[in-house]
């Protein structure tokens, strides 16, 4: 199956059959969803964006989810994501019974064929009359309404799908809302992402850039310079999941560290449910280890070899020693250059993260 191109704007209809009064009350709407405050945490934020968005289409439950690209994808989607609003957490076991797989497959490949495009589903639309009763019926969904967006940075597919229980069908109109609200919607949960920026007090620069990561290594949000810097180290690679060598281990499940590779360094700190990354160019302080780093610190702040020796308990000469070794890593020659550029690097990657 050929990857859609989701990249392309889809406008709407000039036919579409929405009434001015409608379109205010789409705009009420976004004004109310954008104005839901970003700093709470995730599964709440989500949980009110979905309350207000029940007043302009009325809905029993929905699902966001994010999802990739399997070696069989549609039948074996990379589910990297997934927030129920109103809906038991049971229904996703079901969903991903083998027994479901083919109709699942089959529901995937009927909404990715109108990419960007609001879809209505149920018992009697042509080709899921049985797809349709397996999924959704026997767990009371009567009515589906959904979209399907792809984050061209990340890759990483989101569904927005809004269920009813009631035999109300969904309209074309609700369609229409539908199809032009979920490009907010999804801009307002990245901007929550990117409320983590401010809570962290992180400031990106031109050296270095940020992202958002789920604990699985699935990237939520990513800058364009973080994905530049990224295919320094790995040319080949493309989203939405990180690299094996920075999803893989304990780099995301610290409370805080970082990856050095060969020609960039990555530092992930936690932030509730999600991680924020930092990603820049490796410097010839990457390569320093816990205690050069430690010692270089301390020495450049003032403090004599003794001073030094005394807080780290060690040896004067120890000390003497090391920085020897850290002068001949880092390129200089006495302690005011150490300081000056020790001074540079703070300025530029704030506070150092534990290291090997």
């Amino acid at each position: 199956m050929s990857h859609p191109d989701f990249s392309q704007h889809l406008p709407l209809q000039q036919d579409h059959p929405l009434a001015l009064d409608q379109l205010h009350q789409l705009s009420n709407c976004l004004i109310d969803i954008y104005h839901v405050d970003t700093h709470c945490d995730r599964s709440t934020f989500i949980d009110l964006i979905f309350d207000r968005y029940a007043r302009l289409i009325p809905h029993d439950a929905a699902l966001w989810s994010g999802t990739s690209y399997g070696p069989s994808f549609p039948h074996d989607p990379a589910i990297r994501y997934m927030h129920f609003y109103n809906l038991p957490n049971a229904i996703s076991a079901f969903w991903q019974l083998k027994e479901n797989y083919q109709a699942r497959a089959e529901m995937i490949a009927y909404q990715l064929a109108n990419p960007g495009k609001g879809n209505i589903v149920n018992a009697k639309t042509p080709g899921l009359e049985h797809v349709f009763p397996q999924l959704f019926a026997s767990q009371g969904i009567r009515h589906l309404l959904a979209i399907y967006l792809l984050d061209p940075a990340t890759k990483l597919f989101s569904i927005i799908s809004l269920y009813r229980f009631n035999d109300a069908p969904y309209t074309e109109a609700e369609r229409c809302l539908h199809e032009l609200a979920s490009p907010h919607i999804q801009a307002v949960l990245r901007l929550q992402a990117l409320a983590l920026l401010d809570l962290s007090g992180a400031k990106p620069d031109k050296e270095s850039s940020m992202a958002v990561a789920d604990s699985a290594g699935a990237l939520h949000h990513a800058h364009p310079l973080f994905l530049q810097i990224v295919k320094q180290e790995w040319p080949d690679w493309q989203g939405p999941e990180l690299p094996q060598a920075v999803a893989n281990g304990n780099f995301l499940n610290r409370a805080q560290t970082q990856f050095v590779g060969k020609r960039i360094v990555i530092l992930s700190q936690p932030q509730g449910e999600l991680h924020l990354l930092s990603a820049r160019h490796k410097d010839r302080f990457d390569d320093l280890t816990r205690r050069e780093r430690q010692i270089a610190g301390l020495f450049a702040s003032g403090l004599s070899y003794k001073e030094v020796a005394r807080q780290l308990d060690v040896s004067p000469i120890t000390v003497r020693n090391t920085l020897a070794n850290i002068y001949k890593k880092v390129g200089v020659s006495d302690k005011g250059e150490l300081t000056n550029i020790l001074a540079t690097r703070a300025l530029r990657s704030g506070p150092e993260a534990p290291g090997p």
